[in-house]
């Protein structure tokens, strides 16, 4: 590439993604501005499949398209980390591999981030879900809460949101230098880190706009992580989640009162309240991880009006119930899996017998 500034990054962590990594790179290579002018960084987290293969032949016909590899598997979070910390771009956009934007939709991003002075600029989402040959395009808006209105600061952004902090990465455009010299990094957690990731960049903007336009299209994929059951460790992260923002609740109080009581009150009473059913079920490294990241904050847990019954009774009596919970925390698991084994049994066991009745 030559030193011409470049202006946007698109930056993509690569797993086993053959299937659509192709049309994510065509939407990106499909827009109205010069290659010259962004870089498409793909960091192949030790694909098995033929992912690694399909981005070399796009980067042997693209000189933007850069490909990094990670010698080993690190995970979503960190994969990010290392395709932000590559980047050479004044704005940063992070894809996902199985997804692809709109055509011809850079020049007009970048031209309002640039214009407008931005730190960060959020658009709207598509879910593309195909069934049987057709597809299905269903608005996203769960990520874009606030109204289209005039540039506001990160703390008066945060203040709007009505729906909880819950917020991902790839519907917005970020200005590298807010990351970089806020240090803002995703944390290394398999689930729920872009929430974190989004609420410090968010926090720290001085100038955030939301621009109603479906720019972005989610691909709704069965094999993907995000759509599977949740288990275990869904809610450990959950946990550790509401760890992270009732210390960051405590860090802002003193500036920001009413936005620390906001996140403090949504944490409570949507984030952990969900979380707690998987409580019997944590294995003694979680159970340890939590009991330490919860410690700190019990006093303001056991006071608020959000827990009754034996979810107040764990908190109140927090060093017995989870000496308790060590102890028994294997029974729980082992009868679950029992249960899930029996399950299974008697489905396949009345599939059979339906196979044999119509002989």
């Amino acid at each position: 590439m030559n030193e011409k500034i470049i202006r946007l990054s698109i930056l993509i962590p690569c797993y086993n993604a053959e299937k659509y990594i192709g049309e994510c790179l065509d939407s990106l290579y499909n827009q109205d501005i010069p290659e010259s002018e962004y870089e498409i960084i793909c960091v192949n987290d030790c694909s098995s499949d033929g992912t690694r293969n399909i981005i070399v032949k796009y980067q042997n016909k693209h000189k933007n398209l850069i490909l990094i590899d990670n010698k080993e598997n690190k995970g979503q979070a960190e994969t990010r980390n290392v395709a932000l910390k590559a980047s050479k771009g004044e704005f940063i956009w992070f894809n996902d591999d199985d997804d692809f934007v709109e055509k011809n939709c850079f020049k007009m991003l970048l031209n309002i981030v640039e214009n407008e002075n931005l730190d960060i600029l959020k658009f709207g989402v598509q879910r593309y879900k195909t069934e049987n040959g057709k597809v299905e395009l269903t608005p996203f808006n769960t990520y874009c809460y606030s109204d289209e209105k005039e540039i506001v600061s990160g703390p008066e952004y945060l203040a709007t949101q009505k729906n909880g902090f819950a917020d991902s990465v790839w519907n917005k455009i970020f200005r590298r230098k807010l990351l970089i010299d806020n240090e803002i990094y995703f944390p290394d957690m398999p689930y729920y880190e872009d929430i974190i990731f989004s609420l410090e960049s968010n926090f720290h903007s001085e100038r955030i706009k939301n621009l109603f336009q479906d720019l972005y299209y989610y691909r709704t994929n069965l094999e993907s992580q995000i759509n599977k059951p949740f288990s275990t460790i869904n809610y450990y992260c959950q946990i550790t989640l509401c760890a992270y923002l009732l210390n960051f609740s405590k860090q802002i109080k003193d500036k920001f009162p009413e936005l620390a009581k906001l996140i403090k009150d949504d944490t409570l009473e949507y984030n952990l309240d969900f979380s707690m059913k998987e409580i019997p079920y944590f294995n003694f490294a979680q159970r340890k991880k939590i009991v330490t990241a919860l410690l700190p904050h019990l006093p303001e847990i056991i006071e608020s009006n959000y827990f009754s019954g034996i979810k107040k009774f764990y908190f109140v009596h927090f060093n017995l119930a989870n000496g308790f919970l060590y102890a028994l925390s294997p029974c729980f698991i082992f009868f679950r899996k029992l249960n899930i084994f029996f399950k299974k049994f008697v489905k396949q066991t009345k599939k059979v017998v339906k196979r044999i009745i119509k002989r």
